[in-house]
This record gives C-alpha cells, sequence and structure tokens, in this order.
C-alpha cells in the first residue's frame, strides 16, 4: 500500500500491484507493473475507470478494448463523455432519445433518412435558414402532391414551372400545349393597363387580335388583313388580279369586276391601265328639229355636221314681203 503514485525510481518485478491509501473521489485503485513501468488501473469508489499507459509514471494513449460481443451500457442517468478527442464507429449508432450537438453535423454520406411519414428538420428557434448553398440541381418533393411556402418567395434567378399557375383560387397561366395560355385576369391597375396599351402602341408586330371593338385614327401602314366589306368602307371585292379594262361596277347587291360594252358606232379597246373609245361610223343622221338642211361629212373618224344656210343655232330663217306664218320654236321671220 502506498499513500502516493510510485516513481521511475521504484522498481518492481513484473505483475506487481501497488494500491494507492486514501483515495480520493474520482481517483484509480493504483498501479501495475509491467517490468518498465507503472500503469494506472482500477475503479474507484465513484465508479470512474481510469485505464493509462505509457512510459514510467506519465500517463500515454491507449486502447480500452470490447471483444467477444461486451459493450459499454450506461444505465440511469449516467454521460458518456468525449473531451477533445473523436468518436467514431464503423458502425451504426442508435440513439433512442433526442440527439443534442452544440457544434456542426457533417454527414459525408448520401443521404439523411427517417422511418417516419412526417420528418421535421430545423423547426424550431431558427428564423434565417440557410440550404444547399452550393446546389445547382435541386429536387423538392414528390411527383405529385403540393409544396407549401407560407411567406413571401423572393427569387434571384428565372422561374420555371409545370403546366398551371394559379393565384389565390384562380387558375392565370395553363400550358398544355408548348403555348402558354393567359386567363381569368378580371382587372388591371392603372399602371399595368398604361403598360400593355403603350407596348400595344409601339408593337412592331402584331400576330392576333381576335376582337378589337374600337381603334383610334390610323395614320399609317400597309392593310394586308381580309378583304373589307362594303358596309364598312371597302369594296368586298379581291383586287389582287384584275384583268385590262375591268372596272368595279355597282349594283344595289355590291360592286363586281366587269369591262365597258361595245355597241353600234361605239367601240371599246382595253388596254394595260387604259380604256380607248372610239365610233366605228355614223349609221344613221337625224336631222333635229329647228335645224334646216343638216347632214355629216363622213361616218368614220372625224364627223363634221353641217346645217343649211338657212338655218340658225335654235331653227330656220325667213326672208318674206309677207307677214310670219306657222313655223317651229328658234324660227326668225324677216319681213322687207
Amino acid at each position: 500500500m502506498f499513500g502516493s503514485a510510485p516513481t521511475a525510481s521504484d522498481v518492481g518485478d513484473v505483475g506487481d500491484w501497488k494500491l494507492l491509501e486514501s483515495i480520493t473521489r474520482g481517483r484509480h485503485l493504483g498501479h501495475y507493473y509491467t517490468g518498465g513501468e507503472w500503469v494506472k488501473f482500477g475503479l474507484s469508489d465513484t465508479g470512474n475507470l481510469a485505464i493509462t499507459g505509457g512510459s514510467g509514471t506519465g500517463d500515454s494513449t491507449g486502447d480500452l478494448e470490447f471483444n467477444n460481443g461486451l459493450g459499454i451500457k450506461i444505465n440511469g442517468s449516467g454521460t458518456f463523455q468525449i473531451g477533445t478527442g473523436l468518436l467514431s464507429t464503423t458502425g451504426d449508432v442508435n440513439v433512442g432519445g433526442d440527439l443534442q450537438v452544440s457544434s456542426d453535423v457533417q454527414v459525408n454520406g448520401g443521404d439523411i433518412t427517417t422511418n417516419q411519414s412526417t420528418f421535421n428538420i430545423v423547426n424550431n428557434t431558427a428564423t434565417t435558414i440557410n440550404f444547399g448553398g452550393a446546389g445547382t440541381n435541386i429536387t423538392i418533393g414528390a411527383t405529385t402532391g403540393t409544396t407549401t411556402i407560407r411567406n413571401d418567395l423572393s427569387l434571384t434567378g428565372g422561374l420555371t414551372i409545370g403546366d398551371n399557375l394559379t393565384v389565390g383560387s384562380s387558375n392565370v397561366i395553363s400550358d398544355s400545349s408548348g403555348t402558354a395560355t393567359l386567363k381569368n385576369i378580371d382587372a388591371l391597375d392603372n399602371t399595368t393597363r398604361s403598360t400593355i396599351e403603350s407596348s400595344i402602341g409601339t408593337l412592331g408586330s402584331m400576330t392576333s387580335a381576335s376582337n378589337l371593338s374600337t381603334v383610334g385614327t390610323l395614320t399609317s401602314g400597309t392593310w394586308n388583313a381580309t378583304t373589307i366589306s362594303r358596309q364598312y368602307g371597302g369594296t368586298g371585292i379581291d383586287t389582287s388580279s384584275l384583268s385590262n379594262g375591268q372596272l368595279l361596277i355597282g349594283s344595289s347587291g355590291g360592286f363586281a369586276k366587269a369591262t365597258l360594252g361595245s355597241s353600234t358606232g361605239i367601240s371599246i379597246t382595253n388596254g394595260s391601265n387604259s380604256i380607248t373609245i372610239n365610233n366605228t361610223g355614223v349609221t344613221s343622221f337625224a336631222n333635229p328639229g329647228g335645224f334646216y338642211q343638216g347632214s355629216v361629212t363622213s361616218t368614220t373618224g372625224a364627223v363634221t355636221f353641217s346645217v343649211g344656210e338657212s338655218s340658225n343655232a335654235y331653227g330656220r330663217r325667213y326672208v318674206s314681203t309677207s307677214s310670219p306664218t306657222g313655223g317651229s320654236n328658234g324660227d326668225i321671220w324677216f319681213r322687207y
């Protein structure tokens, strides 16, 4: 029995035991001589186990091994503590209660899994949570179901959704065939309306507008739409192809493309952007009432109309010694 720990000068035989007197709480029972040094051994009255290796009386590192199915069991409220060392295992660690970690948790495997249908992670206290900071391809949720985000969502990148976007109870955007459809928009605020109107006002190429009820004054541009109906100021006729001399001839039923017709003594010659009308001959001449001895000089080409010398512009001229008798409107009677 020793009152203090052996020193290097205390030499014993291999297998010697030296017990300490008046052991205080938390100390080991004594020392064991290995042939070159004394090592600590034994349990104190407090139940602490101190096991060391080393040279002389100095502590060194060593391993406590349990083989053949032996283990460590801590009952009651006992605590398993590790100082600055490392708890290392190649097997599983089963924790029946809560696992509290005062520093970071590093998972070098690929999964954190559970056998429960409901799993909560960082669900208390923390108000700022950073998740997947290095992730470039992140998948959340199954292929069906609902993902709920309670607060405002701020995106610094793009947003790609499936085939439907619902706001409140209104499905505002849907896409089932590669073409997005905007719908169920009941009202626009003044800013949005002004922006849309301004964009339409300067839009370089509008491909479709199925129902415009009112437009302002159109000051320039080229009309390439369907033919404008007659009741809206158009002709109702496609004039993209016309033959020489064709005109739009109106009737109570609308317009039609037609050419002028010739007749007796009149010829019509249709050319490119021209219509020529000629006489083909005077076939008869009726001397009008009031003209005396009227005649024509030719039946084709330039026609000269002549009246007798006894005619004036309105009728016949008479020269007589007697009073006028008979006659027609426009006649002139000279008496001498």
